[in-house]
């Protein structure tokens, strides 16, 4: 019973992050290598499931995998828990990415002021945190030769502009 009272827990926790990333049952089954009866057995946590694809659900909707261990290992765990965990998550990966520093805003042009203003609401979960990746790793990138994270997110706003002008041409 405790085992599956985990299961149960882990399957609520995906489900969550899935909803919250809008993503369909199969989209999710397509990007996981699966089938979306499968997905819908984990959610559940019905029965036993291979890590291997426990893995790639957990991979597609972004959760932590201390997260899922810790359901999947813990007892008495129920649904609820699953879904606070989850809520926990997507709270945390809000406030690390969507907060920009506003003296870092001040010193951005105009322009990609407004670009940056026009992209970001127009974003899925998944876009979002795709460009968060990618300011990273400019951030990282020109951290390297040591100039200002505005330099980055110069760099990044440039690039971004130029990538969107390309798929509209």
């Amino acid at each position: 019973m405790v085992r599956t009272m985990s299961l149960v827990a882990a399957g609520a926790y995906l489900r969550t992050l899935r909803e919250a990333h809008e993503l369909s049952r199969a989209k999710v089954a397509t990007l996981a290598g699966t089938h979306e009866s499968q997905i819908e057995r984990i959610e559940r946590g019905g029965g036993e499931t291979r890590a291997s694809l426990l893995l790639s659900f957990a991979q597609v909707v972004d959760a932590d995998l201390n997260d899922l261990t810790s359901l999947l290992l813990g007892t008495d765990l129920t649904k609820d828990d699953g879904i606070q965990a989850a809520q926990q998550r997507l709270h945390a990966v809000v406030e690390d990415t969507r907060p920009l520093d506003e003296q870092a805003l001040e010193l951005l042009t105009e322009e990609q002021l407004n670009l940056m203003k026009e992209i970001i609401p127009t974003l899925t979960d998944e876009e979002f945190a795709r460009l968060v990746e990618e300011i990273k790793a400019a951030v990282e990138e020109e951290s390297s030769s040591d100039p200002s994270l505005i330099d980055a997110l110069r760099a990044f706003v440039s690039g971004w502009r130029a990538r969107r002008q390309r798929i509209l041409s």
